[in-house]
């Protein structure tokens, strides 16, 4: 609970300063998508996996620090789905994920980041061939609760001149730091988000 805490607390501070220190250059902008996440775990074992299609959703804003350089820090609410190959298993995580990436923008229209991120599990579960799905702790999968990692983004921006627009992103995230308790394991994303961009229009 106590890492919890800190990503939101972290991250109530950031959203402060974005909105206060964006004030000198164009308003914020704040996005809100729907989001395909296609997880790749590996535990440096030969142990083989098989991502599956996982589903979320994101809030973000972003302020300008000058007239191309973006901060903007964001919450996502995210499955990591995978299947163990070979052994009929199936595993699906949620987890909130707390982003922030500086941005550089090209144009209105297409901009790319890189950041870190830190995620925090809030439910486990796993289910066999034709069998109903299990609840588990992180614990008792000898997994962590929180890890987190590096990423980088590519977005595009549509309707850019109106206040709500659309925006396009496909993001891919490392990890960087062992989410086992035990051995290792680590997972590596790739998304692509969908949704609304409003604010920050001419």
């Amino acid at each position: 609970m106590d890492h919890k805490k800190g990503i939101f607390g972290w991250g109530a501070v950031l959203a402060t300063i974005i909105m206060t220190a964006n004030t000198a250059h164009a308003l914020p902008k704040f996005y809100l998508g729907g989001m395909y996440n296609s997880t790749s775990p590996s535990d440096g074992q030969s142990t083989a996996y098989a991502g599956t299609a996982g589903f979320g959703g994101m809030a973000g804003i972003q302020g300008m620090l000058g007239s191309l350089i973006g901060i903007e820090l964001d919450v996502t609410y995210l499955q990591r789905s995978f299947d163990l190959t070979g052994k009929n298993i199936s595993v699906t995580g949620t987890y909130v994920d707390v982003p922030l990436l500086m941005w550089l923008n090209f144009a209105e229209f297409f901009g790319i980041g890189a950041g870190v991120y830190g995620t925090y599990g809030v439910g486990l579960s796993r289910s066999g061939k034709g069998a109903n799905s299990t609840a588990m702790t992180f614990g008792e999968a000898s997994l962590k609760s929180y890890t987190g990692g590096a990423m980088g983004a590519a977005r595009i921006s549509i309707f850019t001149s109106s206040f709500v627009g659309l925006f396009l992103e496909g993001r891919y995230l490392y990890g960087l730091f062992n989410h086992a308790s035990i051995d290792k394991f680590y997972y590596n994303d790739a998304q692509v988000l969908l949704g609304l961009r409003i604010g920050g229009g001419k």
